[in-house]
């Protein structure tokens, strides 16, 4: 006889991972869940995919989103440096400012979603991610009181996400099970009008990258994460998969 009927099985689930998110990150809540399921009917089915249900999730985050994602502005930085020229060690700075990054608003899905069902209880498992990520900045570098303003362009090349939810179909309960950034990669930073301060290339190409990782992580993991996770509430997951 198993110890929970499987039609109050995701109202436990959601009302665990609301007591422990806190303190837990979405691998573990997602591990608690896929554990918790199969206690309930370790006879999984596959059932096809949610596909259309992805998408409207995704397209109706970005709409509640809106601009305030794309562009995505970019905080100001300003770095230091020094070479030493017949033994004196000269100091300079470079600025950055007039930064954003466009196409936060491409989010979609990057693949077949897939899914295990427990008798009225469903999980789905989607990977999301972006196209066509630029950014740029302004800037402006001192050397010995002299300096060219300079421009910066940079392109994303993979941005990718996993995410899982817990549905039920019967009574249509629905709540975003884990959302994790996997991937950013093959940023390619180019930098105009350095001139004869072209040896700082490095030192401004790896700022530029730690700035773009850090400002894409952040709206991701809340701005994003929020709005999917507020639509998976309100659209009813579809009863006749």
């Amino acid at each position: 006889m198993a110890l929970f009927k499987t039609k109050n099985t995701l109202s436990l689930i959601i009302h665990f991972i609301n007591r422990v998110e806190i303190a837990m990150d979405s691998k573990v809540i997602l591990l608690v869940a896929l554990v918790i399921v199969p206690a309930v009917s370790a006879k999984f089915l596959s059932v096809g995919n949610a596909n259309d249900y992805i998408d409207k999730v995704i397209e109706n985050a970005k709409l509640a989103i809106g601009s305030d994602i794309d562009p995505l502005p970019l905080p100001e930085h300003t770095v230091g440096f020094e070479k030493k020229i017949l033994l004196i060690t000269y100091t300079g700075e470079a600025k950055l400012f007039d930064g954003y990054i466009s196409g936060l608003s491409s989010l979609h899905r990057t693949g077949d979603c897939t899914i295990a069902k427990a008798e009225d209880l469903v999980s789905i498992f989607a990977d999301v991610g972006f196209n066509n990520i630029e950014a740029s900045y302004k800037g402006e570098v001192k050397f010995m009181e002299l300096g060219p303003t300079i421009t910066v362009t940079a392109k994303v090349e993979s941005i990718r996400i996993k995410m899982g939810i817990a549905a039920s179909t019967t009574d249509e309960d629905s709540a975003l099970q884990s959302f994790e950034l996997t991937e950013i990669t093959g940023i390619e930073v180019k930098i105009g009008g350095l001139g004869l301060l072209n040896w700082i290339f490095n030192l401004l190409s790896n700022l530029v990258i730690k700035i773009l990782k850090r400002s894409i992580t952040t709206v991701i993991e809340r701005q994003i994460r929020n709005a999917i996770a507020s639509e998976i509430a309100k659209i009813k997951f579809p009863i006749d998969i």
